[in-house]
């Protein structure tokens, strides 16, 4: 039910889909065998695969760098799971009613509602960063471009947001 979304765990491609019902799959895009599942993922619209390089830390040792696959879901809410192991990263439940493909932007994510508005949320815990509700809602992925992101709300509105990322 979702746009297959490919990649590579321990140096062999791998496919990852969802089913609305059977949940989401990792499979060896070889031969197509099931490397790992999550059938408790249910609802699933759409994936995306997300990566973070690692970087310096000026009070520590460097940041790793970072791997996660979200599935966003109008029944189960939004999953980040970790791309090797299917393993839950954090998992949030979210307002009634669709849910959009969370849209990486600045180093954080956007995701839009089709009831309660657009939301951006950090990959790494899955926290409200900020959110703005319009009355009307979403029915629509954001679109990223640069620090700017662009949705079109249910009343017909074009919203063109400028994200800061933080300071380093």
């Amino acid at each position: 039910d979702t746009t297959p979304v490919p990649s590579i765990i321990d140096e062999s491609p791998v496919i990852f889909v969802g089913s609305y019902e059977g949940g989401v799959f990792a499979l060896d895009a070889d031969n197509g065998s099931k490397v790992w599942q999550r059938p408790e993922v249910t609802g699933v619209s759409e994936l995306v695969a997300w990566q973070q390089p690692g970087r310096a830390s000026a009070s520590g040792p460097p940041d790793p760098p970072r791997s996660l696959l979200f599935a966003s879901s109008g029944t189960t809410g939004l999953w980040a799971l970790d791309p090797r192991t299917g393993e839950d990263v954090w998992h949030r439940p979210l307002p009634d009613g669709g849910v959009s493909a969370p849209v990486p932007i600045a180093g954080a994510l956007l995701v839009s509602t089709t009831l309660h508005g657009l939301y951006l949320m950090s990959p790494i815990d899955g926290s409200v960063i900020d959110g703005i509700h319009t009355g009307a809602g979403f029915s629509m992925s954001p679109a990223a471009y640069g620090l700017r992101a662009f949705i079109l709300s249910n009343s017909g509105d074009l919203l063109s947001i400028h994200v800061t990322p933080p300071p380093t």
